[in-house]
């Protein structure tokens, strides 16, 4: 007779950044827009970094050319970024450089900001951040 084996079952109840490899990214072409502090230094170059590589642009390059934003005459900077998934993480920073990377506010009593979270694209393709302050240009980090 044959012996009938029971069997194997094996459920993944967690994947590397919360997503499936078997299930499709929802994907959109996002506009980024960002008010930035009014120290900033005029001549600055506010830059996007974040997880960007599998889209077809730099990842986390701080100094990128085409990931550089564009001035706009209310004094916001924008680019527009397409197919890119929603719950990528990313960043501002202005010059090109990690030593200018955006901070928080800085809290009452204190003489430093603190360093922030990554932000995360979501589902409105039209997102509008704030930039409380630089490293290094409008505060110090706290550490």
């Amino acid at each position: 007779a044959l012996a009938i084996e029971e069997p194997i079952v094996m459920v993944f109840s967690k994947w590397k950044n919360g997503a499936s490899p078997c299930v499709e990214k929802v994907k959109h072409d996002y506009t980024f827009t960002v008010t930035i502090p009014a120290a900033t230094p005029a001549d600055a170059a506010v830059y996007i970094v974040g997880n960007f590589g599998d889209y077809g642009y730099p990842g986390w390059t701080a100094d990128a050319a085409d990931m550089k934003l564009t001035k706009q005459t209310n004094g916001t900077y924008t680019i527009s970024l397409n197919q890119i998934a929603e719950g990528t993480e990313y960043k501002y920073l202005i010059n090109g450089a990690w030593d200018f990377e955006e901070l928080a506010a800085i809290a009452e009593g204190k003489e430093c900001a603190a360093a922030i979270s990554n932000r995360v694209t979501g589902t409105s393709t039209a997102i509008a951040d704030v930039v409380e302050n630089w490293k290094g240009a409008t505060a110090t980090r706290c550490e």
